[in-house]
């Protein structure tokens, strides 16, 4: 089933005309909105030199993607790609690609994606 949620964009004092988006789930809609809830995708250490790891919340049992990108858009690693049970994960990237035995200093971006809804991070590798 399709869960309905709404769109809001949210401004903080003294930022100007930045402003952040997030979608906040009809309580009414299905549990895939409960899946999302709780997302808040983070790094750390960032930047890193040779390995970094990723938190994140599940508000209830769903499918989790985990997968580094470089600047080109194309895919360095998946970190996970499973059912993964409600509450806190963590995920360590130790800068390897899935055939290559490290990846360079630079820019990356992480995505997590879980009941059709995603989250991006940028992580900065260093040499």
């Amino acid at each position: 089933s399709t869960g309905a949620a709404t769109l809001v964009g949210i401004m903080s004092p003294g930022v100007g005309s930045d402003a952040g988006l997030a979608f906040i789930p009809d309580p009414a809609s299905s549990a895939e909105a409960s899946v999302v809830a709780s997302l808040r995708l983070q790094a750390g250490p960032n930047p890193f030199t040779h390995a970094t790891h990723f938190s994140y919340a599940l508000g209830a049992p769903g499918h989790a993607t985990l997968r580094v990108f470089d600047l080109a858009g194309r895919r360095v690693a998946t970190l996970s790609d499973e059912m993964q049970n409600a509450g806190a994960h963590q995920v360590s990237w130790e800068a390897r690609g899935a055939d290559s035995p490290a990846t360079p200093a630079g820019v990356y971006f992480v995505r997590l994606e879980v009941a059709g809804r995603s989250e991006t991070l940028k992580v900065v590798r260093t040499d």
